[in-house]
């Protein structure tokens, strides 16, 4: 568990450098022409061209299937993926709202103190005071759905974590932003948990 409150803290932090390195940058001039783009209009080119690939995704969107670690997701290629320490990243926006998944060992825990061990690290490694907990389904199989508010260098980081436990391991899907998580974030965010299939 440790891990993934080390990383938490690593994407939070990217993505308040991002958010401040970023604010000056969002109307530059394109070098390679004349056009005004965001860099990450620039970067959503580069990384997010269409490929084999692609497939179709609610409602005429385009995403990219991803499997690894015994699961699979689509993500939508507005998204934009950056590797963070060797954690796949995805940036929703040019405030930093960012989502990624980690996936770990149960270590043999039940579902119910794995559940319990989760909870108490987040309180004390990231000094978090209540986390509101509920069930979901997402495409047909049970989450269990923490949201809590964590404080990066002063920051309030609205934090989502949707956990899928299946064959002995957790998967981890976390979104944050700065301050809030858009409805349009949120909804795409959802969109992709209801892709989440377990491979065999």
């Amino acid at each position: 568990m440790k891990k993934k409150i080390l990383i938490l803290v690593l994407i939070t932090t990217l993505a308040l450098t991002l958010i401040g390195c970023g604010k000056n940058s969002a109307n530059n001039v394109n070098t390679k022409g004349d056009s005004k783009e965001s860099l990450s209009e620039e970067v959503n080119k580069e990384d997010n061209s269409k490929n084999k690939n692609d497939i179709e995704f609610k409602e005429n969107e385009t995403g990219q299937r991803i499997e690894e670690q015994g699961i699979s997701f689509i993500y939508p290629l507005n998204w934009v993926k950056k590797t963070v320490q060797g954690q796949s990243t995805y940036f929703l926006d040019e405030k930093g709202t960012n989502v990624n998944l980690i996936v770990e060992s149960m270590n043999g825990l039940s579902e119910e103190d794995y559940n319990k061990a989760s909870d108490i690290d987040v309180k004390t490694n990231l000094g978090v005071n209540s986390i509101a907990v509920k069930e979901q389904e997402f495409n047909n199989k049970k989450a269990r759905v923490t949201y809590f508010v964590q404080k990066s260098q002063g920051t309030d980081i609205p934090t989502y974590q949707v956990t899928f436990i299946n064959n002995g391991k957790s998967y981890i899907f976390t979104i944050s932003a700065v301050k809030k998580i858009s409805d349009e974030n949120m909804k795409s965010f959802e969109d992709m948990l209801n892709t989440v299939e377990f491979q065999q």
